[in-house]
């Protein structure tokens, strides 16, 4: 993030104008879920309809996660030639035999080099929800 925004971390010069101090990435993870709860639709009204999710296993047995991982990698290696169809295939792939928030992180990502900003937003959000403190997933998200 440092290089997209060109700041320095390490700078004590910038440290004042990027602090988010007396907030922490908690306060602003309730900020964000709190929003999020109240943009929820009203109880009786009738919701939009959703994208049908991707299901996968709670619990992927140990062939399957050496497979999802697999599947992980060559979707890694499509993603640096930039053949985000191709990524976004194998990751799907991964994710139907085991939910991972790393496979729907990796997959938002493709998304993204797509261009398909809602799609990356929906597979980043359910990274998040997999893992609350999978700190990649909110990167994504942004």
């Amino acid at each position: 993030m440092a290089e997209s925004f060109g700041v320095d971390p390490d700078s004590e010069s910038d440290k004042p104008a990027y602090s988010l101090a007396p907030a922490s990435l908690l306060s602003l993870l309730d900020v964000y879920l709190k929003t999020k709860a109240k943009s929820a639709p009203a109880a009786g009204s009738t919701p939009a309809p959703a994208a049908a999710p991707a299901t996968a296993p709670a619990k992927a047995s140990g062939d399957n996660k050496a497979a999802a991982e697999a599947l992980k990698m060559k979707g890694n290696a499509l993603m640096s030639q930039k053949l985000y169809d191709s990524a976004i295939e194998q990751y799907t792939e991964a994710i139907k035999l085991d939910a991972n928030p790393v496979y729907y992180s990796n997959r938002a990502a493709a998304w993204g080099g797509l261009g398909e900003h809602g799609k990356a937003v929906e597979d980043a959000e359910k990274a998040i929800e997999l893992d609350p403190k999978f700190s990649k997933a909110y990167s994504r998200l942004g």
